[in-house]
């Protein structure tokens, strides 16, 4: 068995993608808002009104056009990194967000499972095929 074979990558999301600023930038500001509300616990945002979160991002936003390098008069931070936890946050509350991908197909005819763009190795024959879905994250 290769180590292709060992370990199955397929329908699995790549992590590694994300920029790694986004995901500082992120934990920065969370940092702070842990710091300045920290008697609502760490999880406090997910009990604010998604509006709210949206009239924030669009603030930030604006100031960021005004200024790319501007900063957030009451924590220093740049107004960049506020848009995009204010985001983050939208993308987690107004689930399901996250598009559907096709990243398999199923064959019509014996419905054998291969990735997107092969042919059918089950039947060799069928070109009927059907996308599959995955409605969330598969781990593993």
């Amino acid at each position: 068995m290769s180590k292709e074979e060992a370990k199955e990558y397929r329908g699995k999301l790549n992590y590694c993608l994300v920029p790694r600023m986004l995901l500082t930038a992120v934990a920065r500001i969370r940092e702070y808002g842990n710091r300045k509300y920290e008697a609502g616990g760490p999880d406090n945002w997910k009990n604010v009104d998604p509006q709210r979160w949206r009239e924030a991002a669009f603030r930030h936003f604006l100031a960021y056009l005004d200024d790319p390098l501007g900063v957030d008069e009451e924590s220093g931070l740049p107004h960049l990194w506020h848009l995009a936890c204010n985001i983050a946050f939208l993308c987690e509350l107004d689930k399901p967000i996250e598009p559907k991908q096709a990243v398999e197909k199923n064959c019509r005819t014996c419905h054998w499972i291969g990735e997107a763009n092969a042919p059918c190795l089950a039947c060799e024959k069928h070109d009927k095929w059907v996308p599959v879905f995955y409605e969330e994250e598969q781990h593993g």
